[in-house]
């Protein structure tokens, strides 16, 4: 503020012979202030809806998952038997594809790891190759965190829509709970296991 009273200051008379030319002057730069405003905050802007949309969805989810909403407001709930049945199929081969490539990178890193033990000259090299894979095996992401955020919600929202419509008896306590933390490729595998039992028992 400062500077452009003293700009005023200095350029008065200037600005008093010519005053179309400063307010001409004032408005192109208060057009182009603006035009650079949209520019810089629009891509911020768009992440920031983008984020409430994403957020928005997921609590969506969780008041389905609680039955805060009515029975006919959930996702899978307005769908046919053989509807779900088809939802519920693509997401057990979703999961099966996961799995086999959490196995498959599983089965690699341990061959990696062999190999490169196999070939070392010392025990000092051997607790080498020990730390390193350790340490990538534990900053690298688990089972469970990718699982919660590609699989978890879909998969309880089907699982609890499938239930509704069957006996009480065909819930397996335990696998009902590995939904929620399969820790690994046996807890995930008893989900996939129990969502096509489940499936397959749903009334033609």
């Amino acid at each position: 503020m400062d500077k452009i009273l003293e700009f005023l200051s200095k350029n008065w008379e200037t600005l008093k012979s010519a005053p179309l030319v400063f307010v001409s002057f004032l408005l192109l730069a208060f057009a182009f202030a603006i035009v650079v405003a949209n520019f810089v905050y629009k891509e911020r802007i768009e992440t920031l809806k983008e984020r409430l949309i994403s957020k928005d969805d997921q609590i969506n989810e969780y008041r389905q998952r609680l039955h805060l909403v009515d029975t006919n407001k959930t996702a899978y709930s307005q769908l046919t038997n053989q509807e779900l049945r088809t939802a519920s199929s693509n997401l057990i081969s979703r999961l099966r594809e996961y799995a086999d490539q959490h196995e498959l990178a599983d089965r690699r890193r341990d061959e990696a790891e062999r190999q490169q033990m196999l070939q070392a000259k010392s025990e000092e090299e051997r607790q080498k190759i020990w730390n390193t894979y350790t340490s990538a095996l534990l900053t690298a992401p688990n089972l469970n965190s990718e699982y919660s955020s590609r699989f978890r919600s879909e998969a309880i929202l089907i699982r609890d829509e499938v239930l509704s419509r069957l006996p009480t008896d065909r819930k397996d306590k335990f696998a009902y709970d590995q939904y929620e933390f399969p820790t690994n490729l046996i807890g995930l595998q008893r989900v996939i296991d129990d969502l096509e039992r489940l499936t397959k028992s749903l009334p033609q």
